[in-house]
């Protein structure tokens, strides 16, 4: 990593010691929010100072673009919780294991890196062998897929670890249900039978969350096959919070 690239990360810092905000300038504090926004993780330095109880030593000026991040964290969040509690009634079927992956795992189990999370879907696991039951079942219930051509529909259903995304009118989310952490073409796709047989409880019924181990290498599967690892800056702290 060079030395440009090393400074404009040592922000981070203050997500584990929130103290060294103190001695931000206000030139300091706009290069941090700028860059805390492009890695989605404003919201989450924002929660890490409230919870420390030093918001009132931020320079107002910078005050404002930590509650505003707050504030869309929590809406996001929020409109996750209600599709979560309702698509179990959707697919009325307690026979599909339902597990939660990712941010809403964290979420389900009030896992400190939960706070300050900018949800825009809901990531859920199914068996494989489940998934045409689950796709009928969701459709029934109003959940729909993007016009996909004979292609692309069959990358998703032959090679993803996952359904294309769905959308439904009355949630603001969009659903991946994954039959994997990794998708095919990975060409080392864990054996997903010994993850289902660790599952744990959440704090929410029909709900289930994999086991602490099994979420961190989902969170470094993650990281190394869905993008270049420098674009993934929230999934290193997302795993320096699950470690």
């Amino acid at each position: 990593m060079n030395m440009a690239r090393q400074a404009s990360l040592v922000w981070l810092k203050a997500l584990l010691s929130p103290e060294r905000v103190l001695g931000w300038s206000l030139q300091d504090w706009d290069r941090v929010v700028r860059l805390a926004r492009q890695h989605r993780l404003l919201a989450r330095l924002a929660c890490v100072i409230d919870r420390a109880g030093l918001v009132d030593a931020v320079p107002p000026e910078a005050r404002r673009h930590l509650r505003g991040a707050q504030q869309l964290s929590l809406a996001r969040t929020r409109a996750m919780l209600w599709a979560i509690e309702r698509l179990p009634v959707m697919i009325d079927n307690p026979s599909i294991p339902l597990v939660l992956l990712k941010g809403a795992a964290y979420v389900a189990q009030g896992l400190p890196i939960a706070e300050g999370r900018l949800p825009s879907d809901l990531d859920i696991l199914v068996p494989k062998q489940k998934l045409p039951e689950m796709r009928f079942r969701l459709a029934h219930a109003g959940w729909s897929e993007p016009a996909l051509n004979a292609h692309d529909l069959r990358y998703y259903l032959e090679w993803s670890h996952e359904l294309p995304p769905m959308q439904h009118a009355r949630h603001a989310v969009e659903l991946d249900v994954h039959h994997n952490i990794l998708p095919p073409r990975a060409g080392r796709m864990p054996d997903m039978a010994l993850l289902f047989d660790r599952l744990m409880p959440s704090r929410w019924p029909h709900w289930q969350v994999l086991s602490p181990a099994d979420q961190y290498l989902h969170s470094a599967a993650h990281l190394f096959f869905d993008s270049e690892p420098r674009d993934r800056v929230r999934d290193l702290v997302d795993m320096d919070g699950l470690f």
